[in-house]
């Protein structure tokens, strides 16, 4: 295999695939806190199936686009969500 095939870097990998996740949290009170994360991951034709190191750094490059976005919309949400929640105990007190 050819060597610069080898050390493809983790900007070189192309990502022409989106990914939609969604994070949605239902209050009891049946109100609806939601979130959509789009992420671009390396799509089908952008992975490199030719060897398995090849094939690892195609699903490195897609996982760490989809475990980067879950994380920063997970703490998203959930800090909003806990100051929806801190607003609402306040102003039931008053």
């Amino acid at each position: 295999m050819n060597e610069e095939k080898k050390n493809i870097t983790e900007k070189e990998i192309k990502r022409s695939a989106k990914m939609e996740i969604i994070y949605r949290i239902t209050n009891e009170d049946g109100t609806i806190e939601e979130r959509v994360a789009h992420i671009s991951v390396p799509g089908r034709s952008d992975m490199d199936f030719s060897s398995i190191e090849s094939v690892k750094q195609s699903f490195s490059a897609y996982e760490k686009a989809v475990i980067e976005a879950d994380k920063k919309v997970r703490e998203e949400i959930a800090s909003d969500h806990m100051k929806n929640a801190s607003k609402k105990k306040t102003s039931k007190k008053d």
